[in-house]
């Protein structure tokens, strides 16, 4: 069972993910932010620090304007492009 962020239940086939690299994953915090209000808060600014200072580097490492889909599809399909690729249509 999958249960989604609107409290349903639903079901799905794990196999359906294989072979498409995909992945599910699930992450609560919010009791840990109610019952640990400071902790939480001095941890939030840590990972703030930790970005700002470039410690933990960037996960996109090509952003790509919308009408350049061709080429991102070309680099992906070749395996030239590292890290995250995104497609941005504001860009």
């Amino acid at each position: 069972m999958v249960y989604g962020t609107g409290g349903g239940e639903t079901s799905f086939s794990p196999r359906s993910l294989l072979g498409r690299n995909q992945t599910v994953t699930g992450y609560y915090v919010s009791h840990w932010f109610q019952t640990r209000p400071k902790q939480s808060m001095e941890a939030f600014r840590a990972l703030v620090d930790l970005i700002t200072s470039g410690r933990i580097p960037d996960p996109v490492a090509l952003r790509l304007p919308l009408e350049r889909v061709g080429e991102a599809h070309r680099m992906m399909q070749a395996r030239e492009a590292l890290g995250k690729l995104v497609l941005d249509p504001w860009f």
